[in-house]
């Protein structure tokens, strides 16, 4: 049984695609995928030939497949997964980090952008797709939890072994 996590119907999956397109320029259908969403509206998406082979009655489910993003304010804020698998895709609401800015970021920090907006951008360094930011006040906001991001002191400790 899947608790807490609503599968998205096709009118459902359509108005998440729309808002993709309206924020990111993302312009595909990601039929491969089934949407589920949950009470705090963070979406996941599990591939929809490996959603059907599981009877989920024999298990209790808390979560599915990967974290996408979450639904704030009729925009999607991306996860790190989420902006990697629609990035190549899109058109639209794209910043491109230098290495300077790349380190920052990954440090956890936020980052000073000579751009103006207040929207979600995805946050792109030469050719991957690393996240999802929130810019305001040319502020490049990271939302990045503090697990996933490296710290100086590894890095140091790392340097130093080699």
């Amino acid at each position: 049984m899947i608790r807490n996590l609503k599968k998205l119907n096709s009118k459902e999956k359509k108005n998440i695609l729309n808002l993709l397109k309206e924020n990111y320029g993302f312009n595909k259908d990601l039929n491969e995928y089934t949407f589920f969403i949950n009470k705090n509206d963070k979406i996941n998406l599990i591939n929809t030939e490996t959603y059907e082979l599981i009877d989920f009655d024999d298990y209790r489910v808390d979560s599915i497949g990967v974290y996408f993003g979450e639904l704030i304010n009729n925009t999607i804020r991306l996860s790190i997964e989420g902006s990697q698998l629609i990035g190549p895709s899109c058109n639209r609401n794209i910043i491109e980090l230098n290495e300077n800015q790349l380190n920052l970021w990954i440090r956890g920090k936020d980052v000073e952008i000579d751009k103006e907006g207040n929207d979600f951008f995805l946050i792109k360094y030469k050719e991957d797709y690393i996240a999802c930011g929130k810019l305001k006040n040319k502020i490049l906001l990271n939302f990045v939890s503090k697990a996933r991001t490296i710290s100086a002191k590894i890095e140091d400790e790392c340097k130093a072994k080699i």
